[in-house]
């Protein structure tokens, strides 16, 4: 059983934008609440759980019920001051690893992560630790 899982995830990072809520009428007339996640935040988590996919698939990982992990993440941006606040971007990468590299990011007990520049090659880099004690 692996202790550790790590891939990058290529392209500008994307942070966690919030969900829009609308109220909406039935064919009746009678009013309900729907709530959609943006498109842009909706494509990016997509992207990451393809690649975190990939990195399962390609490993020997598995998560269990009893397991606890930490986030490492190191985030590149092509802009140092403009974009996706860190936290937001953690709550996507986050988001995106639900069901993947463990059933549910309450299970996750540490983050550390840095936000750096990188023109050239914007990206996310992620491992997930397997916690001690897990299992």
């Amino acid at each position: 059983m692996a202790m550790r899982l790590a891939f990058v995830v290529p392209g500008e990072p994307v942070g966690k934008q919030r969900a829009r809520t609308f109220l909406r009428k039935r064919t009746d007339g009678t009013p309900f609440v729907t709530t959609m996640t943006p498109a842009k935040t909706a494509a990016y988590e997509a992207a990451v759980k393809l690649v975190a996919q990939a990195a399962v698939a390609g490993s020997r990982w598995t998560h269990g019920p009893k397991d606890r992990f930490a986030l490492v993440l190191h985030v590149y941006r092509t802009h140092a001051d403009a974009g996706a606040d860190l936290d937001n971007v953690i709550k996507s990468i986050a988001d995106a690893l639900n069901g993947i590299a463990f059933r549910d990011d309450r299970y996750v007990r540490g983050i550390a992560a840095t936000m750096r520049q990188d023109r050239s090659r914007p990206r996310v880099e992620v491992e997930v630790r397997r916690l001690g004690g897990s299992r």
